[in-house]
């Protein structure tokens, strides 16, 4: 019975806990815009698709029309779908925008095609007075991305903690959610369909999703 009272004790308090640093959703941000997917080098005679993704007020991915354009055509040639082609040596901009906004990236035209990085790296740390740290990694895999916990990856038990992507170091709003966090210690894989995710998102967030509160929160390196 005096165990049963202590188990009930440890979670009512963190419970309690919780519900003290709850924070709110409804967040205005600033419109953001980046190109996901690029190539830093592109063989003369080649193509590429570049990609981007568009972030509204909200924190969330809208679909808008998007305007594409190279700094000097002469060398590399960009169509409307994002199709880039290189016409002749040099070095340029890829620059797409809305209405509002842009975002470039620079591309070297020559002998070879060389495709931006295909791995992402990062470190966690708590939040809130909780425990989370351990290393983790987001790779390109083919047709999805694999976001993987090392193996000295801690974090402290709590109610529904789910794994987020998220552009924001103290809220998900915006974010993805990556479902459930599969065990508080030790490797584990987490996989995302949608590649053009690679370099959309600036933070990985554990967070209890009852009480909306982060327990901790990975910072990319790259």
């Amino acid at each position: 019975m005096y165990k049963k009272l202590l188990i009930f004790l440890f979670f009512a308090l963190l419970l309690y806990s919780c519900i003290g640093t709850d924070i709110v959703e409804d967040e205005v941000f600033p419109e953001n815009l980046q190109i996901t997917s690029a190539a830093s080098s592109l063989k003369v005679g080649e193509s590429f698709q570049f990609r981007a993704i568009y972030f509204g007020t909200s924190g969330k991915m809208e679909d808008v029309n998007l305007t594409w354009r190279t700094a000097n055509p002469n060398i590399l040639s960009i169509a409307q779908s994002g199709i880039a082609t290189a016409l002749d040596t040099g070095t340029t901009y890829v620059i797409v925008s809305t209405a509002s906004i842009s975002d470039s990236v620079t591309v070297t035209t020559g002998a070879a095609t060389v495709v931006s990085e295909t791995e992402r790296r990062g470190t966690f740390a708590g939040l809130n007075s909780y425990d989370v740290e351990g290393d983790f990694i987001l790779e390109q895999k083919g047709s999805s991305l694999e976001l993987t916990f090392s193996g000295n990856f801690s974090a402290t038990q709590g109610p529904g903690l789910h794994v987020y992507l998220t552009n924001n170091n103290n809220s998900v709003s915006g974010g993805v959610d990556l479902g459930e966090l599969k065990a508080n210690s030790g490797a584990q894989t987490y996989e995302i369909e949608d590649t053009e995710l690679f370099n959309a998102y600036s933070y990985i967030m554990i967070y209890c999703q009852p009480f909306g509160v982060p327990f901790g929160l990975g910072t990319f390196d790259n």
